[in-house]
């Protein structure tokens, strides 16, 4: 198969002695801290050290629903990985060639998507403690507090995001963005909860067997979704209720407000575009997604995505219409007219990836991560 080949830098020094100090099981720990759809951790990782490489892989079995057509997202997901593997190579003092798969099929249970190869260089790189900015970083639901963003964080944070491979970080900030964003985002989650094949694969995720402050190992903990006593109730009971009735309810508009709340009271929106749609496209989003990420960790600034727009625009391409029980002209028509709002902000290629960002007290609880041994291996 062919490989798309991004050499993080040209210049390399190779040495035995090197090659024994890089650490494959903490680069393998920084990947699995890798943000993904309602943790479910699609990847896999396959260690070679003796040939200094490693080799990522795209798990299809993690994440087969209606929020992931295409495995869209979850190559995503993988990109992020890839990154935090990256950026801690760099920092020990080692490039990364990385060499993606191109015209990838992810029909198969694991399909390869990249492999890295390192390589040692004279200096350590100067990113600062990459490991502990990575383990960090997390979603914070919570209600921020909409304070204007001092110019020189926002400087910063543009300084940290340059285009990468296509993929472009937009800053949008100040109430003339967001307002109009979040009532897109409010409008892309009244269509995504509406239909139930894409609230109950959202639902499913969520970890209501366990004791609400759990640090799932997979999945949304309750306690991580910020929710109040009678809102957990309200989720609970959507999952028994048959979706005729649900219909009758205000159920969507519920959501729908929920997120447009949510949004109005970030300091910002950093959207991810892209021009190009192929899977090798998705992995440099996932990477310009997690360098966003981390950059705002690093300014103290908490972060959630905002995804329902992606997901619909994504299903929409890549899934099954008939998810769309009530047909999908109320999704195309939300995806358009928020493209519009997109593009009259000089967004005019396709969104990818949209994260809130803003001040808030560190949330109420975080998921935890399966562990290296379960999605990883070392040969």
């Amino acid at each position: 198969m062919a490989t798309a080949t991004l050499s993080e830098s040209p210049t390399v020094v190779r040495t035995a002695a090197h090659a024994a100090e890089l650490d494959f099981s903490a680069l393998l720990a920084a990947a699995t801290r890798a943000p993904s759809g309602d943790n479910l951790q699609p990847w896999f990782f396959i260690a070679h050290p003796q040939e200094s490489r490693i080799d990522v892989y795209c798990d299809t079995r993690r994440d087969a629903s209606v929020l992931n057509a295409g495995q869209r997202m979850a190559l995503i997901s993988c990109g992020a990985a890839i990154e935090n593997i990256v950026l801690l190579a760099r920092e020990n003092g080692f490039d990364c060639r990385l060499n993606l798969e191109t015209g990838i099929h992810v029909s198969s249970p694991r399909k390869r998507l990249a492999r890295l190869t390192f390589s040692p260089r004279a200096t350590a790189g100067t990113e600062g403690n990459v490991m502990a900015q990575i383990a960090a970083r997390v979603t914070n639901r919570r209600r921020y507090d909409g304070r204007v963003l001092d110019s020189s964080v926002e400087e910063a944070l543009r300084r940290a995001t340059p285009p990468l491979s296509g993929a472009k970080s937009h800053w949008l900030t100040g109430r003339d963005h967001i307002v109009p964003l979040a009532a897109a985002i409010g409008c892309g989650d009244a269509v995504l909860f509406g239909e139930a094949a894409f609230r109950n694969a959202f639902l499913k995720n969520v970890r209501f067997d366990l004791p609400a402050d759990t640090a799932v190992e997979e999945g949304l903990s309750l306690s991580s979704l910020e929710l109040s006593g009678i809102d957990r109730l309200a989720l609970q009971t959507l999952r028994r209720l048959p979706d005729a009735l649900i219909r009758l309810s205000p159920a969507a508009l519920m959501f729908a407000a929920h997120a447009r709340s949510l949004v109005q009271s970030a300091t910002g929106l950093c959207v991810i575009t892209s021009d190009d749609s192929s899977s090798c496209s998705e992995i440099c989003v996932g990477r310009a997604m997690q360098r966003a990420w981390l950059a705002l960790t690093r300014q103290g600034l908490s972060a959630q995505p905002m995804m329902s727009l992606c997901v619909l625009d994504n299903a929409l391409r890549c899934g099954d219409l008939a998810a769309f029980a009530r047909g999908p002209e109320a999704a195309w028509r939300v995806v358009t007219s928020a493209h519009d709002v997109f593009t009259a902000r000089g967004l005019h290629e396709r969104v990818r990836f949209i994260l809130r960002f803003g001040y808030a007290p560190a949330p109420s609880g975080r998921t935890g991560r399966m562990t290296v041994a379960t999605c990883g291996q070392t040969r």
